[in-house]
């Protein structure tokens, strides 16, 4: 039995329509190869080495370049794991490099110590990130607990063999000699303990009597 024409008709439309939803198929798979085939990188930055050339097949999550960041600069440091309790996110440290110093802010702790060098890394970040990428520095960190201390500048205090003291000019304008003991040093100041600050007397308004000295 012979096919009509409107059949043969029918058939021919079908699978015309096959055909186009067949070339979307590949049009939309194409469009994804392409989109895909683009390498966006995180964050701006320089890069530095190139692992694959154009038109290279690459691994999913196969590396494809180094890409540095040179705007958002920080310093990796490994610190003893002995010193963990003293150490804490946001807390301020001293950065140094080659007579070079300035303030740095711990950005991040990774908890992971080694089993072989005792020591955990930590990560700090700067105000002013001039340094090159890859410098060597050194960062000091606080081998005690935190606590308030009276602290001069580095050029008020005066060192000799057997002491150390720091000079203030009393209330009669006249300079006196303070012997003080010298602790910690952190940037410009160092910490000092002893008379320092200048001791007065107060009377309470209401009976008249001495309050005592302050306390330094």
């Amino acid at each position: 039995m012979s096919v009509s024409p409107l059949d043969d008709a029918r058939a021919q439309s079908d699978v015309a329509h096959e055909d186009v939803l067949r070339a979307e198929a590949q049009l939309r798979q194409a469009a994804y190869e392409i989109n895909e085939s683009h390498i966006r990188a995180p964050f701006p930055g320089v890069v530095t080495e190139r692992f694959i050339q154009m038109g290279e097949y690459v691994q999913l999550g196969a590396a494809t370049v180094r890409l540095v960041n040179t705007t958002d600069i920080e310093a990796r440091a490994t610190a003893a794991l002995g010193l963990a309790a003293n150490i804490q996110l946001g807390q301020m440290v001293s950065i140094r490099d080659h007579g070079r110093q300035r303030p740095g802010r711990i950005r991040a702790i990774v908890p992971v110590g080694d089993d072989r060098s005792r020591q955990f890394e930590i990560r700090v970040v700067f105000e002013v990130p001039d340094w090159l990428v890859g410098t060597s520095v050194e960062v000091s960190l606080p081998s005690t607990t935190e606590r308030t201390a009276l602290t001069i500048p580095r050029d008020a205090l005066v060192i000799r063999e057997n002491h150390s003291y720091v000079l203030r000019v009393s209330h009669t304008n006249t300079v006196e000699e303070l012997n003080v003991t010298p602790g910690i040093a952190l940037a410009d100041v160092v910490e000092v303990s002893g008379p320092v600050l200048r001791r007065r007397s107060a009377r309470d308004p209401r009976r008249g009597t001495p309050l005592g000295p302050d306390r330094p």
